[in-house]
């Protein structure tokens, strides 16, 4: 998604499903501190880091099956993407 003429926001989240963990990167033309969070369908958070937009974010291993949902958000700028880990 392109916002404005220049901010370029895009987060790519792999895999998804997994019966593992999940990966979050991003890609931004912004230099500002990237927030990523975990939440489940109660909105209770189970992991929350923050860092610069080159940064890989690694969780969910101790994640029960389910479905959450992870927030990415830099200054004004979020995504919302559903993620699903599946029984091992």
């Amino acid at each position: 998604d392109t916002i404005g003429s220049n901010e370029k926001f895009e987060v790519k989240i792999f895999p998804n499903p997994t019966t593992n963990e999940f990966t979050v990167t991003t890609k931004t033309t912004s230099t500002k501190l990237v927030q990523v969070m975990v939440t489940d369908l109660h909105g209770s958070k189970l992991y929350t880091d923050a860092g610069s937009r080159d940064k890989k974010y690694i969780f969910g291993n101790n994640f029960a099956a389910g479905i959450y949902f992870v927030h990415v958000i830099q200054d004004k700028l979020e995504k919302t993407v559903k993620l699903i880990k599946l029984s091992k």
